[in-house]
Protein backbone atom coordinates (compact mmCIF):
# COMPACT_ATOMS: atom_id res chain seq x y z
CA UNK A 1 0.00 0.00 0.00
CA UNK A 2 2.89 2.23 0.72
CA UNK A 3 4.17 1.70 -2.93
CA UNK A 4 1.16 2.38 -4.78
CA UNK A 5 0.20 5.66 -2.36
CA UNK A 6 4.07 6.76 -3.02
CA UNK A 7 3.12 6.64 -7.06
CA UNK A 8 -0.36 8.56 -6.20
CA UNK A 9 -2.92 6.08 -6.07
CA UNK A 10 -5.88 6.59 -3.36
CA UNK A 11 -6.26 4.00 -1.05
CA UNK A 12 -8.94 2.43 0.78
CA UNK A 13 -9.53 -0.69 2.81
CA UNK A 14 -12.43 -2.96 3.57
CA UNK A 15 -11.66 -4.99 6.73
CA UNK A 16 -14.39 -7.26 8.19
CA UNK A 17 -14.51 -7.17 11.85
CA UNK A 18 -14.96 -10.53 14.20
CA UNK A 19 -13.47 -11.55 17.12
CA UNK A 20 -10.31 -12.59 15.99
CA UNK A 21 -9.71 -9.10 13.70
CA UNK A 22 -11.41 -6.85 16.38
CA UNK A 23 -8.12 -6.45 18.80
CA UNK A 24 -5.95 -5.62 15.61
CA UNK A 25 -8.18 -2.66 14.85
CA UNK A 26 -6.66 0.05 16.52
CA UNK A 27 -2.80 -0.87 15.20
CA UNK A 28 -4.74 -1.02 11.58
CA UNK A 29 -6.41 2.43 12.28
CA UNK A 30 -2.90 3.84 13.08
CA UNK A 31 -0.95 2.16 9.90
CA UNK A 32 -4.04 3.16 7.27
CA UNK A 33 -3.59 6.95 8.77
CA UNK A 34 0.41 7.00 8.50
CA UNK A 35 -0.34 5.46 4.79
CA UNK A 36 -2.73 8.14 4.37
CA UNK A 37 -5.56 5.91 3.36
CA UNK A 38 -8.44 7.98 2.12
CA UNK A 39 -11.99 5.59 3.46
CA UNK A 40 -11.73 2.31 5.66
CA UNK A 41 -14.64 0.28 6.20
CA UNK A 42 -15.06 -1.67 8.83
CA UNK A 43 -18.15 -3.83 8.54
CA UNK A 44 -19.02 -6.86 10.91
CA UNK A 45 -18.63 -10.50 9.26
CA UNK A 46 -21.98 -11.91 8.44
CA UNK A 47 -23.19 -14.79 6.22
CA UNK A 48 -23.35 -13.16 3.09
CA UNK A 49 -22.16 -13.20 -0.91
CA UNK A 50 -21.53 -11.43 -3.94
CA UNK A 51 -25.54 -9.69 -4.22
CA UNK A 52 -26.26 -14.49 -4.90
CA UNK A 53 -29.31 -14.70 -2.86
CA UNK A 54 -28.35 -19.18 -3.44
CA UNK A 55 -24.95 -18.25 -2.36
CA UNK A 56 -26.13 -16.50 0.95
CA UNK A 57 -28.57 -19.32 1.52
CA UNK A 58 -25.75 -21.74 1.27
CA UNK A 59 -23.90 -20.46 4.20
CA UNK A 60 -26.70 -19.64 6.55
CA UNK A 61 -28.59 -22.65 5.99
CA UNK A 62 -25.92 -25.44 4.54
CA UNK A 63 -28.41 -25.53 1.29
CA UNK A 64 -29.78 -23.60 -1.46
CA UNK A 65 -32.42 -21.76 -1.22
CA UNK A 66 -34.42 -17.84 -0.45
CA UNK A 67 -31.84 -15.26 1.51
CA UNK A 68 -33.08 -14.87 4.67
CA UNK A 69 -31.45 -10.81 4.41
CA UNK A 70 -33.36 -9.90 1.19
CA UNK A 71 -35.29 -6.92 1.74
CA UNK A 72 -37.56 -7.21 -0.99
CA UNK A 73 -38.42 -10.45 0.12
CA UNK A 74 -39.16 -8.88 3.96
CA UNK A 75 -41.33 -6.59 2.18
CA UNK A 76 -43.22 -9.24 0.30
CA UNK A 77 -43.99 -11.32 3.48
CA UNK A 78 -44.97 -8.04 5.39
CA UNK A 79 -47.39 -7.30 2.93
CA UNK A 80 -48.80 -10.74 3.80
CA UNK A 81 -48.54 -10.01 7.56
CA UNK A 82 -45.66 -12.44 7.91
CA UNK A 83 -42.46 -12.25 9.21
CA UNK A 84 -39.48 -14.75 9.31
CA UNK A 85 -36.50 -14.72 12.20
CA UNK A 86 -33.32 -16.70 11.86
CA UNK A 87 -32.84 -19.41 14.93
CA UNK A 88 -29.31 -21.00 15.17
CA UNK A 89 -29.28 -24.69 15.43
CA UNK A 90 -25.51 -25.39 15.15
CA UNK A 91 -22.61 -23.18 16.49
CA UNK A 92 -19.35 -22.06 14.30
CA UNK A 93 -16.71 -24.09 15.90
CA UNK A 94 -14.74 -21.23 16.01
CA UNK A 95 -11.75 -21.40 13.36
CA UNK A 96 -11.23 -18.84 11.15
CA UNK A 97 -13.81 -18.31 8.07
CA UNK A 98 -16.48 -21.21 9.68
CA UNK A 99 -19.68 -20.79 9.82
CA UNK A 100 -22.77 -21.91 11.98
CA UNK A 101 -25.84 -23.42 10.78
CA UNK A 102 -29.19 -21.55 10.98
CA UNK A 103 -33.10 -22.07 10.38
CA UNK A 104 -35.49 -19.99 9.19
CA UNK A 105 -38.65 -19.54 11.28
CA UNK A 106 -41.81 -17.53 9.89
CA UNK A 107 -44.21 -16.00 12.51
CA UNK A 108 -47.10 -14.15 12.25
CA UNK A 109 -46.66 -10.65 12.75
CA UNK A 110 -47.54 -9.40 16.36
CA UNK A 111 -50.57 -7.41 16.60
CA UNK A 112 -50.03 -3.64 16.24
CA UNK A 113 -47.33 -4.68 13.24
CA UNK A 114 -44.28 -4.18 15.99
Amino acid sequence: MRHARAIGISLACNTQINRLSLPDAPALLELLGDIGARAWQYPLTVPMGRAGCTWTSEVTFGRPGNNPFCHHRALELRARGIRERLVRVEEAPGLPFDKGRFELVEEQWPAGGG
